[in-house]
C-alpha cells in the first residue's frame, strides 16, 4: 500500500534530517518550541466548527507552506555542501603547491 510506504519512510527520514540539522544539546528545547504552534493549530481547529471544505483548504495551505519551506531548506543544504566542497578543494590545491 502506498500510504504505508510513505509512513514507513517518513519516520526514518525525519530522524536523519533532525540529526543533521538540530544540534544535540538544543534538541529537546527546539522540539518543545515546535509543539507550541502545532498545539495552537490543533486547538483552533477543534474550537471552530470548520466545514470539510474549509478544513481541506487550511490543510492544503499549511502543506503548501511546508513544501515551500522544505524547498528552501534543501537549497540551503546544497549551498552549504557546495561551500564545504569548494573549501576542501581550495585546501587540497594549496597543499599540492
Amino acid at each position: 500500500n502506498g500510504f504505508e510506504l510513505c509512513v514507513g519512510m517518513y519516520y526514518p527520514l525525519m530522524g536523519i534530517l533532525k540529526g543533521r540539522l538540530v544540534p544535540e544539546r538544543h534538541r529537546a528545547a527546539i522540539y518543545n518550541l515546535f509543539r507550541i504552534p502545532l498545539n495552537a493549530i490543533v486547538l483552533v481547529a477543534l474550537l471552530n466548527d470548520f466545514s470539510v471544505a474549509q478544513s481541506f483548504r487550511y490543510s492544503a495551505m499549511f502543506l503548501t507552506g511546508a513544501m515551500g519551506l522544505q524547498i528552501l531548506l534543501a537549497r540551503r543544504m546544497v549551498e552549504e555542501r557546495t561551500d564545504q566542497y569548494d573549501a576542501y578543494h581550495a585546501v587540497m590545491v594549496d597543499e599540492e603547491e
